[in-house]
């Protein structure tokens, strides 16, 4: 793996979650440091965008006060019938971001439990987070 897509993934995500909790006071280094947990979390393989092709999509998903965020995701998620490609976790304080690669598909279903539930939703394209 290059070191720039794991970089540029850092980069990408950590902007859409800055720009998605603005307002909400969460620092930009909370922020920054567990983005980096949780893009550490991820395989080498999902974090360099081997996609094979494939239409999928990075959820950064986020809560507060929620350490088992990442257990709550994969039990609703399977509820659901959305398959987990992979999942990474980071906390930092108060705060637990959950990174889940998943199906293009799989997009709705996301965006309607996370409204459900209060959690805070980004998604990223795998491909914006390439070189070019």
């Amino acid at each position: 793996m290059a070191p720039t897509h794991n970089n540029d993934l850092h980069r990408a995500l950590s902007e859409r979650v800055q720009r998605k909790v603005a307002g909400h006071g969460i620092t930009r280094g909370l922020i920054e440091s567990t983005v980096r947990q949780v893009v550490g979390a991820l395989p080498v393989s999902e974090v360099a965008g081997d996609t094979s092709g494939k239409s999928e999509l990075v959820a950064a998903i986020s809560a507060r006060s929620t350490p088992d965020l990442a257990s709550r995701l994969r039990r609703q998620l399977e509820a659901e019938r959305v398959p987990i490609i992979a999942m990474g976790v980071g906390h930092s304080g108060q705060h637990t971001v959950v990174t889940l690669q998943l199906s293009a598909q799989a997009r709705s279903a996301v965006e309607r439990l996370a409204e459900q539930l209060g959690y805070l939703v980004t998604f990223l394209d795998p491909a914006d987070a390439r070189s070019t």
